[in-house]
């Protein structure tokens, strides 16, 4: 996590996340949108989580299922084939089946951000 700015998260939303990056499943995702975005710039506080695959068979519902149950306070708010939001503690994290090769990072950790190119790159396909 070296040059990320984890004090531009709120505490609470932090919090989340190290825990979160504790589970080796995690590898299989890549934390994008403002979050990953707020981790570079420090621009504002950020207060979700949004975690997207980056191959076809990493999205495992029992898995994230394990993950979101080390928490004590949580309530599923959304459940699909491609996308699970679940508030946290009163943060918002979303796991979804982006799919988006694109997204893989050059050396897999429990941790990946996507880089500042990756997002403008989500930004642009969300409008487009």
């Amino acid at each position: 996590m070296q040059g990320l700015k984890l004090e531009c998260l709120l505490n609470s939303t932090k919090e989340i996340l190290l825990e979160l990056i504790k589970n080796d499943y995690m590898r299989n995702f890549v934390l994008v949108d403002g979050s990953a975005l707020t981790l570079y710039l420090c621009h504002r506080f950020s207060e979700d989580l949004d975690f997207f695959t980056y191959q076809d068979n990493n999205f495992q519902i029992e898995e994230v299922f394990k993950i979101i149950n080390n928490f004590n306070n949580k309530e599923i708010v959304n459940i699909s084939n491609d996308q699970i939001d679940v508030m946290i503690n009163g943060v918002k994290v979303t796991f979804f089946n982006a799919k988006w090769h694109f997204l893989k990072p050059k050396e897999i950790r429990n941790f990946n951000v996507a880089t500042l190119e990756q997002i403008a790159i989500m930004k642009i396909n969300t409008l487009f």
